[in-house]
């Protein structure tokens, strides 16, 4: 009876994670172009949600969600938007999340790599931090959620390339 417990406790903790994404998830994802990111997404039950076309200044977005709630279709247990430019090629990854485990997992991910700390500011309620490597630059944010009754936050991380990251802070 204890191993039958044992199993299940197991296969729920592995199929409860399932939405998880790493960093290496994460950097792997966005060296993909977009059919096979979302044929990735989708071997690990996340569902395409809605895209939008690129305009002048903003880049095309494809967003995929896990665990979508059937009722409200725009809640899901976590989001991920594909962000990219064909005219430039860029590709960037920002994972949003609503509980906290995961976003101190791929923050303790980061610090264990060689991420150094970029910069820490509080703006416009939300808490941002970035760190950066050679090859990538990572802002993580967190903000509570806007509802009165609710104690929760939503966490955003974004994924960029050092030349994508480097190159928006010359432009602007």
């Amino acid at each position: 009876m204890k191993k039958i417990i044992f199993l299940a406790t197991i296969f729920f903790a592995f199929n409860g994670n399932a939405q998880y994404l790493s960093l290496k998830n994460l950097i792997s994802l966005q060296s993909k172009n977009l059919n096979d990111a979302q044929e990735y997404l989708a071997k690990n039950d996340w569902v395409f949600s809605d895209a939008t076309e690129a305009k002048e200044n903003k880049m095309a977005e494809a967003r995929f969600a896990f665990k979508k709630n059937k009722l409200d279709p725009k809640k899901a247990q976590s989001w991920l938007h594909y962000l990219y430019s064909e005219k430039t090629g860029v590709v960037r990854i920002k994972y949003q999340m609503f509980k906290t485990e995961e976003y101190d997992n791929l923050l303790n991910e980061v610090k264990k790599k060689d991420f150094k700390l970029l910069d820490s500011k509080i703006k416009d309620g939300r808490l941002s931090v970035t760190y950066y490597n050679n090859e990538y630059y990572l802002i993580f944010s967190s903000v509570k959620i806007d509802d009165p009754t609710s104690v929760n936050a939503r966490y955003i991380v974004l994924l960029r390339s050092a030349s994508d990251f480097l190159t928006s802070k010359k432009k602007g």
